[in-house]
Parts: structure tokens; C-alpha cells; sequence
């Protein structure tokens, strides 16, 4: 208690040194071994809660106290003090990115959970594994970790379309409202983190390529999300999850020492959970302006397409970025936080809208919208820097320095600054070796790779001096965790570089098949035309429709703003005006087909000729500009 009071009155210091002491006498004295797990937790709390950022050398302390405090239980220790030091012992490791140690910590907790029949632990906890998996890339584990829980809510991690009673059991799910369908769940594990848990589902099936799957279960995260009613905790972030009662004890009322009475000195830190009571363990998740705020991201990583006159990934991206910019600009309020607590919030906040940020760049390029882009771009790399994101080793931080990198490639390519381009993509592959930088992801390496080998095809490289680059995109598909994505990339590289037709039809229909999957549509668009122009002069019946489906993909591509398209051109003196959509792609695939209506279909010529004209004035317009 004297600590605790020290604590609440702003004396770390000295309250450190109570602690030591009481955790000597504790200890020493067997009557007083039940107080170990309490004084080391507030240890641990304390050490973490002095600064706004916990150094490694202090994340490193507190993980070793926890360590001492897990080493120190015994049978007799109550359960709730055993729950609460492994989840505490979990979050520092996580922060530090030590996986292995989140999760040994977690599986502690599943283990002890599943003897004691705490069902609601138990299935939180299984929770936690898939979002930390999740959020570390290790997917392996983090697929082990949905495909128990989503079994146990009913649902399985396959396409709900490929059955058809499948397909009538999510019809009517949505029918009937996330809440109904999962009400089971709902009261096993509060509302807060069912929605998280969909969240998580969507992101990895969205990186599976399981794009319908994952559109389903948003519906039901937003469902979840739009009721007006809050549980205890979810403003602020935390869940209370009931256990069974602790079996008797011959120790007396020793061996069940008072939780922290009224003052909650653990909600000071970001790395430690409240703490327990008698019949309850308290776990920190993340407050539900957050978690509104994250559903915004993940909405736009699954209708990632840039297709449309409004595509949804947009307007998801744009309403999360007005809400983002506000919170930071302080003109919309945060949720109720401990000071310490408020830092860490708002680093959070920050990342978030640089992924959207950046996520909007990418669609922007994508629709030929480049002053769009270069904004976007420019309001990401100012943040970065200004919040120390750029490129960082703090434990836990997150370093944009590659994909904004990345980004910047990519709109110099578009806009066909040769040299810039390539410059982008190399720093990209060289980023990955540097020691002060996270670990570029696997699939920002591999963009990179494929562009750096599209750019240099079209400068007029050998295909011979471009097979370490080939071969460096293979090997990223050289293991089960391979997304589909990743596997789309190297099929479409080979089919570049081979020197067989055959070979490359063979290669391309495999990516086309890839990109059906993942209704990747800007990368159909283009594999649709390079399969087009292997049938052109032998079947061209078909060489025709497959360029008429990537003409009207390219169409579907173009930049729209305040109702009107800026840099789309309308076609005059046709029926049923037609307009540019991503003007490069659409000149190519319209100089293909013009070839082919004159051989075959001269009444088209005509028309195709003043679409292709509208299209050039377009390129040349975006030439000038950039």
C-alpha cells in the first residue's frame, strides 16, 4: 500500500525502493510468499511507466522481473495473479517485437486456462495469439490460431461461395446481423474483442486471397461496430474476464493478498494490464475509437481495388483520414487515457494514417491520379518524419522508410521518370541489409524486385542480365507462408522473361488465375492484355476478348474528383461518350485491338482510332505535367 500511495503521489523513486524491500522480505519470510506476484507486477509497472517510451534496457529489466515474479508461483498462488503476470509479461514482449516471448507467454495462459476450465481466458487468449501472429507476419501460427476460433464461432477460414450450402448459411448470417450470429461468442468474449478478432480474420484472409471471405466478416465488424450501446471497459480499452474461484488453501489469509484496492497503478503503463480481483483478470485490448479507427485501415486493405468511378477502398481511406487528422490536430477528442498511456496512443494514431496515407497513394497511381498521389506521398513522408517513423530501431517501433520509398518508385515510373524510378527500387533491396532498419516485408521486396524488372525490360536490358532478378522473386515463393500475391508476381515475372510462348501463356494463365482469386483487377487488367498479345495472330477471336475485358478494366481506372474526372478526356462524336480511364494502359490495349478490328472488323476501326487519339492526348498531357 505504501508504494502504491508513493506511486498515485508522483514518488517513483522512492517507491522503488519500497518495493525492493518488500519484495526481499517476501521472499525471505514463507508467510509472505503470496505477495511476490503483486510487489514484482508493480515492479515491473513502475519500471516501464517512468518514461513515455520504455528504452530496451528497461523493457529488458521488466521482462525479467515478470520472469522472477512466474518463477516465484507455486500451486498456491491464486490463479488470478498467475493470469495477470503472464498477460503482463506478454504485452512488454510484444512492444520489444519479441515474438517468441509473447508468445510462449500466451500459450502459458491457453495451457493454464484449459486445465482450470476458464473458458472465456482460454478463448481470448486464442484471440491474442492470432492478432499478435498477425501483426508479426507469422502467419503459421497466426492461421492455427483463427482456424480454432472462427470453428468455435461457427464459421470456417474457407471461401463461404465455393459450397452452395455455404453459400446459404452466409446469406443467411447476414441476414439475420453480426449480432444474432455471434451472440454465443459475443458473450464469451464481449463484444470489443469479437469485433477485433473479425478485424484480424479479414486481414489474413484478404492476404490469403480470400477476398469474399473477408468482405463477409467486415460486414459483421461493421455491424458490430455501428451499436450504440458500450460494455464496461471498452471506452478505455480493457475486458474483464471471469475466472473460477481459487481452490481452498491451508495458508490462511496469507496466501490471498487484497488486489490493488482502489488505486490502479498498472493503467499507467502501456504494458501492463489492471489488476486482477478475486474472480476476474483484467486485459488491456485497445479503446473503441481505436479499434473504429483500425476498421477504417483493414476496410481498405480488403476492397484494395482501384476499379470504379468511387471505388469503396477510397472512400473508406479518405473518412479514415479525416477522422485520423482530426484526433491528431486535437480537434476531436481521444478516449479517457492515463497520461503516460496518451503517448503511445497517438504514435499509434500516426502509423495508422501513414498506412492509409500511403494505401491512398498506391490507388491514386493506380487511377493515373498523380497530383493525388505526390499529396498523399508528401503528407506520409512529413508525418514519418516528424514522429520519428521514418526509419527506427526502438523496440517495437514501425520504420515506413521502405514502402514510402517503395511509393516513390512507383509514381516515378508511372509518370515515367526512368532513372528516379530506378533508383527508388534499388534503395528498396538495399534497405532490407541495413542494421538500423526493421525488416522490409517480404511483398515490398518482391514490388519492388518486379518493377525494378518491368523498368529495366522496357529500357531495353538484355532478358539474360535480368535472371538474378528473376530468380530473387522465385525464392520468395519458396514456402508455404507465400501469399498469393507473392506467387502472382513470380508467375508473371517468368512469363516476362521467357523466351517459349508457350511457356509464357503457360505462366500468365496461372497469374490470371491468381488475380480472379484475389479480385486483383489492376493486375488482370494488364495480365488480360500481355495474354492478348500472344493470341493476337493466332486466334485473334480471343485475343479480342481478352483485350476488350482489359480495355474496359483500364476505362473502370480513372481518377475521379468533385464529380468530374480532371485528367479524363470525353471522346466526341460517338454514341454513349466513352472516357480514359488509366490512359497509358488503355493507349496500349487500344492500339492492340485497333490492330485487330482492322483485320477483322473494319466498322470498329473508327471509332477505336478517336478512342485511342482521346488516350494519347491524355499520356501527353501527363507527360507535360510531371
Amino acid at each position: 500500500m505504501m508504494a502504491e500511495i508513493m506511486i498515485a503521489a508522483g514518488e517513483a523513486n522512492e517507491a522503488g525502493r519500497v518495493i525492493a524491500k518488500g519484495i526481499s522480505a517476501a521472499s525471505k519470510h514463507a508467510d509472505l510468499a503470496p505477495y511476490l506476484p503483486p510487489l514484482y507486477s508493480l515492479q515491473a509497472s513502475l519500471t516501464t511507466s517512468t518514461t513515455n517510451i520504455a528504452s530496451s534496457s528497461t523493457l529488458k529489466f521488466a521482462k525479467s522481473t515478470l520472469k522472477r515474479a512466474i518463477e516465484s508461483t507455486s500451486p498456491h498462488t491464486l490463479p488470478q495473479w498467475v493470469y495477470h503476470l503472464h498477460f503482463q509479461l506478454s504485452s512488454l514482449c510484444a512492444s520489444s517485437r519479441d515474438f517468441a516471448g509473447a508468445l510462449s507467454a500466451l500459450k502459458n495462459v491457453e495451457i493454464f486456462a484449459e486445465v482450470r476450465g476458464d473458458e472465456n481466458v482460454l478463448w481470448t487468449t486464442r484471440v491474442m495469439v492470432a492478432r499478435l501472429a498477425v501483426g508479426e507476419g507469422e502467419f503459421k501460427v497466426a492461421k492455427g490460431a483463427l482456424s480454432k476460433v472462427a470453428a468455435w464461432m461457427g464459421f470456417d477460414m474457407s471461401d463461404p461461395t465455393v459450397e452452395d450450402g455455404k453459400a446459404k448459411k452466409a446469406k443467411q448470417g447476414e441476414q439475420l446481423g453480426a449480432v444474432q450470429v455471434l451472440e454465443t461468442p459475443i458473450k464469451v468474449l464481449s463484444r470489443q474483442l469479437v469485433i477485433q478478432f473479425l478485424l484480424i480474420f479479414c486481414l489474413f484472409q484478404a492476404r490469403e486471397g480470400n477476398v469474399k471471405l473477408a468482405k463477409e466478416k467486415l460486414k459483421m465488424a461493421h455491424q458490430l461496430l455501428d451499436e450504440k450501446e458500450i460494455e464496461e471497459g471498452e471506452g478505455e480499452g480493457w475486458t474483464k474476464l471471469k475466472i473460477r474461484p481459487a481452490e481452498p488453501t491451508n495458508r490462511g489469509k496469507s496466501s490471498a493478498p487484497s488486489s490493488s484496492g482502489s488505486i490502479s497503478y498498472p493503467t499507467s503503463s502501456p504494458y501492463c494490464p489492471p489488476p486482477p480481483t478475486p474472480l476476474s483478470v483484467t486485459v488491456l485490448l485497445a479503446p473503441k475509437t481505436m479499434v473504429y479507427d483500425f476498421a477504417f485501415l483493414v476496410s481498405v486493405a480488403v476492397h484494395r481495388d482501384p476499379f470504379g468511378s468511387k471505388p469503396r477502398s477510397t472512400l473508406f481511406a479518405n473518412e479514415g483520414l479525416r477522422t485520423l487528422d482530426a484526433k491528431l490536430a486535437g480537434t476531436e477528442a481521444l478516449p479517457p487515457l492515463a497520461p503516460q498511456l496518451v503517448r503511445p496512443h497517438l504514435l499509434s494514431l500516426c502509423e495508422m494514417s501513414l498506412h492509409l496515407s500511403l494505401f491512398s497513394a498506391e490507388l491514386a497511381i493506380m487511377r493515373s491520379s498523380f497530383p493525388v498521389a505526390r499529396q498523399h506521398l508528401n503528407s506520409a513522408l512529413s508525418l514519418a518524419r516528424t514522429h520519428g517513423l521514418w526509419n527506427t530501431s526502438k523496440p517495437g517501433a514501425v520504420g515506413f522508410k521502405s514502402r514510402l520509398t517503395l511509393d516513390e518508385g512507383l509514381l516515378a515510373q508511372a509518370q515515367a521518370q526512368t532513372t528516379l524510378a530506378e533508383q527508388c527500387f534499388l534503395a528498396v533491396l538495399r534497405i532490407k541489409g541495413e542494421p538500423t532498419s526493421q525488416e522490409t516485408p517480404e511483398d515490398v521486396t518482391s514490388l519492388a524486385l518486379i518493377s525494378l524488372l518491368t523498368l529495366r525490360l522496357t529500357m531495353g536490358i538484355p532478358v539474360r542480365e535480368l535472371s538474378p532478378i528473376v530468380a530473387s522473386i522465385i525464392s520468395k515463393t519458396n514456402h508455404p507462408s507465400a501469399s498469393p500475391s507473392l506467387v502472382l508476381i513470380a508467375e508473371l515475372a517468368q512469363a516476362l522473361t521467357k523466351g517459349e510462348i508457350t511457356k509464357s501463356k503457360s505462366h500468365l494463365s496461372e497469374a490470371l488465375k491468381r488475380a480472379n482469386a484475389t479480385l486483383a483487377n489492376h493486375a488482370k487488367a494488364v495480365i488480360l492484355a500481355l495474354l492478348a498479345n500472344l493470341f493476337l495472330f493466332t486466334r485473334n477471336d480471343q485475343a479480342q476478348k481478352m483485350l476488350a475485358a482489359s480495355y474496359n478494366i483500364a476505362k473502370g481506372m480513372g481518377s475521379r474528383g468533385d464529380g468530374k474526372p480532371p485528367e479524363v478526356e470525353q471522346v466526341k462524336g460517338i454514341v454513349g461518350d466513352e472516357s480514359v480511364g488509366n490512359a497509358r494502359l488503355g493507349l496500349w490495349v487500344g492500339e492492340r485491338l485497333l490492330e485487330s478490328f482492322r483485320r477483322n472488323e473494319p466498322a470498329k476501326v473508327k471509332k477505336q482510332e478517336a478512342l485511342n487519339t482521346a488516350h494519347r492526348r491524355v499520356v501527353e498531357k501527363e507527360q507535360s505535367a510531371s
